[in-house]
């Protein structure tokens, strides 16, 4: 964990002297964010949606918090296994809000601008349980911001740190199954049936 930290502080030297003398837009802090969702929703049901959120930083900056807006008359939890300490780097953060239409986790702090956030770049996954009205229905819109740790952070996009935002839709489904096993099926010659156990 030092090392890491200590490679931070060396980058982040070597892009601020580079900015100093306008041979880099270092100054600039960046997350460069790619969110995606997969799963969907029943109406009036509980369902888990899974964001896979991508951080390709240039710079130093580490995302800090993850904010999640679902559609009015929504509610949602985070799932225990994206849950972690929220600490500088360790790819999970610490639950700072759920239970309502808006959800955020992140570092320990619940805010950005802290200077070492729980994602640095790399592919992360975020599954949350989502229950949705029984008047719900087609295709519906979650809001998505995820803001920066501000380190090293010159000009940035949302104030003393850098942030990326958008929408995802996701589709709505008849019916979720869920079986407690694996799905059985017979496949002796002659045989066309299958066992739900």
């Amino acid at each position: 964990m030092k090392m890491k930290v200590y490679k931070r502080w060396l980058k982040s030297a070597v892009f601020t002297a580079l900015a100093l003398f306008g041979m880099s837009n270092a100054a600039f802090a960046d997350l460069n964010t790619i969110m995606s969702v997969s799963g969907g929703y029943v109406a009036g049901g509980t369902s888990a949606i899974t964001f896979t959120m991508t951080i390709n930083s240039g710079t130093v900056e580490y995302a800090s918090l993850v904010t999640l807006t679902l559609p009015a008359g929504w509610s949602g939890t985070f799932d225990p296994g994206s849950v972690g300490s929220g600490a500088c780097a360790i790819g999970a953060g610490v639950v700072c809000q759920q239970g309502g239409q808006v959800l955020i986790i992140g570092d320990p702090t619940c805010a950005p601008d802290d200077g070492c956030g729980p994602w640095a770049n790399g592919t992360f996954t975020i599954t949350v349980n989502v229950t949705a009205p029984v008047s719900a229905s087609g295709a519906q819109s979650i809001g998505w911001l995820v803001e920066g740790d501000g380190f090293g952070c010159g000009a940035c996009s949302c104030g003393a740190w850098t942030c990326d935002s958008g929408s995802l839709s996701i589709a709505q489904l008849l019916c979720e199954i869920t079986c407690p096993t694996d799905i059985v099926v017979a496949n002796d010659p002659g045989q066309c049936e299958a066992f739900v156990s």
